[in-house]
């Protein structure tokens, strides 16, 4: 076999296991994101639904 050959098919299948590996590092860090920007609307309609966070609070305990 030709050393030019296997050193491109070493090449294209370093390059192609890279590819998946960028490609499924960027749709983990993409379903992470949209759990997590879920996760912060559910608190912040929690927040708003309980008569208004912390700072509610902490205005009417130095009162």
């Amino acid at each position: 076999m030709d050393p030019t050959l296997a050193a491109n098919g070493v090449l294209s299948s370093v390059a192609l296991v890279l590819l998946l590996l960028v490609t499924g590092g960027v749709i983990y860090l993409s379903v992470i994101e949209r759990r997590d920007k879920r996760r912060r609307q559910q608190a912040e309609a929690a927040r708003s639904g309980a008569g208004g966070g912390r700072k509610t609070r902490r205005r009417s305990a130095r009162q």
